[in-house]
């Protein structure tokens, strides 16, 4: 399969080798990532902390990150770098088609 979509990653895409990484100290159990996420990776434990049971459906939108308020989530690669979620605002779009990261060239615009 050649090209992209939402939820799928070409075979030769990058961001298909990035896991989603949860910063529990971090969340605050608002549940925008359950909300937002197309295959449904995520649940709240009885703590009101997010785990992700179905890591290996993820398909690295980026929605779930774009959307949390608090900074919980993120993306690791391979060898361990991180993919913060400020940069991930920066390039992907809010689950309304806008971006949320404003841009420091033109105050009150998004990028």
């Amino acid at each position: 399969m050649r090209g992209n979509t939402l939820t799928y990653k070409s075979g030769t895409h990058e961001d298909r080798f990035l896991r989603i990484s949860v910063d529990e100290g971090k969340c605050k159990g608002a549940g925008f990532c359950t909300d937002v996420c197309p295959r449904n990776c995520y649940e709240m434990d009885e703590g009101g902390i997010v785990k992700m049971p179905r890591a290996n459906d993820c398909v690295q939108c980026g929605a779930c990150v774009v959307q949390c308020p608090f900074d919980a989530l993120g993306f690791k690669d391979p060898e361990g770098g991180t993919v913060t979620p400020k940069s991930v605002r920066k390039f992907k779009l809010n689950i309304m088609g806008k971006r949320v990261v404003r841009s420091d060239a033109k105050r009150g615009s998004p990028i």
